[in-house]
């Protein structure tokens, strides 16, 4: 039986990389944005699929197998690629993390807007800060190292190959917890001086009560924190070279982790 010049075990191979592809695609930062259309993932995946199919080589499946066989295999190559998307994804939500905590520290906690890429309530600075990421990842070309490791998946993980180990705990948890030294790192200038500000701001209302220090305050705040901003630009770009990196680092450590 024949699927478009594709032989029953070609489409099999097929369909289990496709499932690898797109679960990956479909939990990476950038690509699993709400924003980008269904049919540009769908695509994409499609097409980064057929050009794994080169990779893998005809020796994976080497006879056909049962249908709920291979539907078990699929599984697996899922559960394989949202792991390896998401570990890439949290050191996005390192920087929303940071973003969230200025704009709080900032007064915008009671303004919230709906971010187009996951389609949740954040803050004003949040929304803008995952307007940075998505261009830093775009201008750093940072998105082929997602396409890098998912052909680098497949010449270490073989197709049924996948078998969470030990090694891929340890770098869960290693990574989860370099994603708070990361957001601290964002956000420490911010927290820092805001801080100061509301330390000087409390000692103002002790010495002079008739003043307003609420509403002096809250703008006080805002014109602060878009200063340290402003002033921090530098330090960010060298924030968001390492994140990126340590990203791709950390997704070729997933393909050796077993």
């Amino acid at each position: 039986m024949e699927y478009v010049n594709f032989s029953t075990l070609e489409f099999e191979r097929f369909v289990l990389v496709l499932l690898r592809v797109g679960a990956i695609l479909m939990a990476a930062p950038l690509f699993s944005a709400s924003v980008v259309p269904k049919t540009v993932k769908i695509g994409l995946s499609v097409g980064v699929s057929l050009a794994m199919l080169q990779i893998v080589g005809p020796g994976m499946l080497l006879s056909e197998i049962p249908l709920h066989r291979l539907a078990a295999l699929g599984v697996n190559e899922i559960l394989l690629g949202v792991s390896m998307g998401l570990l890439a994804r949290l050191f996005i939500v390192a920087v929303d993390m940071a973003a969230e905590v200025m704009g709080f520290q900032m007064g915008f906690g009671i303004v919230t807007a709906i971010d187009p890429t996951t389609r949740g309530s954040v803050s004003l600075l949040s929304q803008f800060q995952a307007v940075i990421t998505a261009l830093m990842i775009l201008g750093t070309n940072a998105h082929y190292f997602i396409f890098r490791a998912i052909a680098e998946s497949f010449k270490r993980i073989p197709l049924m190959g996948f078998s969470p180990t030990a090694n891929l705990w340890a770098l869960f948890i290693e990574t989860s917890k370099n994603v708070f030294v990361l957001a601290l790192k964002f956000a420490a200038p911010t927290m820092v001086v805001l801080l100061l500000t509301s330390v000087a701001l409390g000692i103002v209302a002790r010495t002079v009560p008739q003043m307003n220090i609420f509403i002096v305050g809250l703008s006080l705040q805002i014109v602060i924190g878009f200063t340290v901003l402003i002033f921090s630009a530098s330090m960010f770009g060298i924030l968001y070279g390492q994140t990126l990196a340590d990203m791709a680092a950390v997704m070729m450590r997933f393909t050796r982790a077993f």
